[in-house]
């Protein structure tokens, strides 16, 4: 039997969806299923769409990463699963869009023909399509059919119910409760799509199973696969929950909060006669931001005196007693601290500032305290840094490791082993993901970096005297830079009185929901280093409570002191790195924008409203991280209302801390056999490596810290061909309570 499907034109559409997305909210890729071949076929180098698609589809990568995204939404690893072998993606001139076949002389190799003509003519996200094209035509290779009976409009459906969840689905896809249930592509893949959200993750699996073997049978199909219901009843149920999505109560815009202004400001000079404190850094984002409204100077005034709640970031650079306290007085104002959606607040001031380079410069001179700056009861001898911080009198000081440089690296490393990547693909994606942000930021004026070329992801990546590793595998240029002097305020009012004011409704910017939460303080006591519950639940609860999917969002900014953290974030959203489709930073990251110790964030989030408001999307995301890897914060921002019109939530959508994830025993004096669970070694200045850290596991699976015990281990610590994580060795404690580990040689099993 040849199997060949064309996608027809997109039929006519009635109903908006939320976007080209996945109601699934845990990653996609839970099982690396066996490789197929894979071949790609071009017959006219000369065409348009040759070249188009050669710049925008990583033949390599993102062919074999929408394999893999196939298999695991049609599959469990255990499934029977139909005999291909190989699939030719060949770009040629034909009818439509795209068919796929199989090949005259074995139907297990596949061949999807794609239309150059159609590839030269797409206008809007270039690579979204060609991603989600050859993802849909992928899944007629891998896909049952009963035997070549099963309805073209289911086949078409399975197929883009795959797409939208393997999130390369058109942007411009709705919803529409017009005609049947078999209609097609994402009419049907819509559908598909809520009967898997209503029926539990995997309904959509047990169909495609239930194609393998025998003729089509509707009725048996969704009585098996639906709990007893039949494909009528759910079609009317579907679409009156359509319906009813367009019939909102509203809300009393006294209690919608909206973005009314921003303002930023970044103070680059390194004389100690321009050091301002972060409270004088405040008071100019504040008048930036006043100007940022936008409202006449009558209204500005009104603006100021009807702030009723101040908000202050915590700053690293200065002890004051009371920063919002200070703020409040140098504006004349007396904040009652309540909020806007409770109808308890009209104006809310969000606040926060740093000045660790100009504290830095005044050290350097010898001028402690500042000329000028506030006076604090604590006396100021040096600045703050995380990555001087004394270490807690634990396990980990015991093994000279527990300050963030050490412990992002670990998480590193293990995310790596997991994904089965080698460390030169890890070192280069890092490098990349890093480049990538340095061009960002070399276009923001706010960032410490603006008016200087971008890194490349060369001399990110290649470790020298100006760029030393510190922690494997991160050298400097894959660090958080703090040495900044920025500050961000933020004005958020009712919509009421921003009418009130005559602000321009379509410069305001609604919040529409957050979350946040964290892992265990004791990052020993952590289930793994290869994932973060924190990361997945505050992005996961923060997109509920704001009514979106990970495919609503047109913009990120994912907090990144670290690579390990953009891409934590990034692998549960199921975008790639490497050429997203979407960005994951409007800033540039903590090392090109600047570290704005613990306000980064606030920075992020003024830049999405701008970004917001100039039409370069319609909702964003920024992911906030602190600690080590611990506690997250999620927003979710919009140009429109929350679609519900509902009330925000009374309670946080997640409880303060994870306490349900389990871990391994801590083992404190270590012995016998042992195997790497991950690792890092910190570099001592001169470029040489200096101490290895373990964290291993024993034989019943406890889990322990270790510092290397020989130089033949350092250096296989140290080693970019092979992998360190898996390999066994020996633990022994010695008497001052240090675990050392060796590694058997030569290399064992792995875990």
């Amino acid at each position: 039997m040849v199997l060949r499907h064309k996608l027809s034109p997109m039929p006519i559409i009635s109903h908006e969806s939320r976007g080209s997305q996945s109601t699934t909210t845990h990653p996609i890729r839970k099982h690396r299923f066996p490789a197929v071949r894979l071949r790609l076929k071009l017959e006219d180098l000369s065409h348009k769409g040759t070249s188009i698609f050669l710049k925008h589809f990583n033949s390599a990568s993102d062919f074999e990463e929408q394999v893999q995204n196939v298999l695991n939404l049609l599959y469990n690893p255990d499934s029977s699963r139909p005999g291909t072998r190989s699939v030719t993606l060949i770009l040629r001139e034909i009818d439509g869009v795209a068919y796929t076949t199989g090949s005259d002389l074995d139907n297990d190799h596949k061949e999807i023909h794609f239309n150059l003509g159609y590839i030269a003519s797409i206008s809007g996200d270039l690579r979204l399509e060609l991603l989600g094209v050859v993802c849909h035509e992928l899944v007629h290779c891998f896909q049952w059919n009963a035997r070549g009976t099963c309805p073209g409009g289911l086949i078409e459906g399975i197929a883009d119910y795959v797409r939208y969840n393997a999130g390369v689905g058109a942007k411009h896809w709705k919803k529409e409760a017009d005609g049947n249930w078999d209609g097609g592509y994402q009419h049907t893949g819509f559908f598909l799509d809520y009967l898997d959200k209503r029926f539990g993750p995997g309904t959509v699996k047990r169909m495609n199973g239930a194609l393998e073997k025998g003729e089509y049978n509707e009725k048996s199909l969704f009585a098996d696969c639906c709990q007893g219901h039949t494909v009528q009843k759910l079609w009317e149920q579907y679409r009156k929950e359509l319906n009813d999505e367009v019939t909102v109560v509203m809300v009393d815009e006294k209690h919608i909060p909206v973005v009314v202004a921003v303002g930023d400001v970044t103070n680059r000079s390194r004389d100690v006669a321009d050091a301002l404190e972060p409270l004088a850094l405040i008071l100019q984002a504040f008048h930036n931001g006043l100007h940022d409204s936008g409202l006449s100077q009558q209204a500005a005034t009104q603006l100021k005196q009807s702030i009723d709640s101040i908000s202050v970031v915590r700053t690293w650079t200065w002890p004051y007693p009371d920063l919002p306290g200070s703020v409040a007085e140098r504006l004349g104002v007396s904040p009652k601290h309540k909020w806007i959606s409770k109808g308890e607040s009209q104006v809310a001031l969000i606040a926060g500032a740093e000045a660790l380079g100009s504290l830095s410069v005044c050290a350097a001179a010898d001028q402690l305290p500042p000329p000028g700056w506030t006076q604090v009861d604590e006396n100021v001898t040096s600045v703050f840094s995380p990555t001087t911080r004394e270490l807690k009198p634990d396990l980990g000081a015991i093994h000279s490791i527990g300050n963030p440089v050490h412990i992002y690296p670990l998480y590193e490393n293990g995310l790596r082993a997991h994904r089965g990547q080698s460390i030169d693909d890890n070192a280069k994606e890092s490098a990349q993901l890093y480049a990538d942000f340095a061009k960002v930021a070399a276009d923001n004026p706010y960032a410490w970096s603006h008016g200087k070329p971008a890194l490349s992801a060369e001399a990110i990546g290649t470790v020298g005297k100006k760029n030393r590793m510190i922690c494997f595998p991160y050298p400097l240029l894959q660090n958080a830079f703090n040495n900044v002097n920025m500050a961000a305020v933020l004005i958020v009012t009712s919509l009421a009185f921003a009418k009130e004011l005559g602000a321009k409704v379509d410069r305001l910017i609604y919040p529409l929901g957050g979350a946040g939460t964290r892992d265990c303080d004791n990052f020993w006591e952590r289930p793994d280093f290869y994932s973060s519950p924190s990361i997945s639940r505050s992005l996961d609860a923060a997109l509920q409570s704001s009514g979106l999917r990970p495919n609503d969002i047109d913009l990120f900014d994912l907090y990144s002191c670290f690579p390990i953290v953009p891409k934590l974030a990034a692998e549960h959203l199921r975008i790639s790195t490497i050429n997203p489709t979407r960005p994951l930073t409007l800033l540039g990251g903590l090392t090109s924008f600047g570290g704005a110790g613990n306000n980064y964030s606030l920075h992020a989030i003024n830049e999405m409203v701008r970004q917001l408001r100039d039409g370069r999307g319609r909702n964003g995301l920024v992911l906030a991280n602190g600690g080590w890897i611990t506690y997250q914060h999620v927003i979710c921002l919009s140009k429109r209302p929350r679609q519900d019109n509902g009330r925000y939530p009374e309670q946080p959508p997640l409880p303060a801390s994870i306490t349900d994830v389990p871990a391994p025993a801590i083992v404190e004096n270590a012995s016998g056999e042992a195997v790497v669970e991950t690792y890092t070694v910190e570099f001592q200045r001169d470029g040489k490596p200096g101490t290895g850290h373990i964290v291993g596991r024993l034989k019943d699976g406890s889990r322990f810290i270790a510092n290397h015990a020989d130089q033949p281990t350092l250096e296989a610590l140290c080693s970019t061909s092979e992998e360190p994580i898996g390999r066994h060795g020996e633990v022994v404690s010695n008497s001052d309570g240090r675990n050392l580990f060796r590694f058997n040689r030569p290399a064992t099993s792995k875990l």
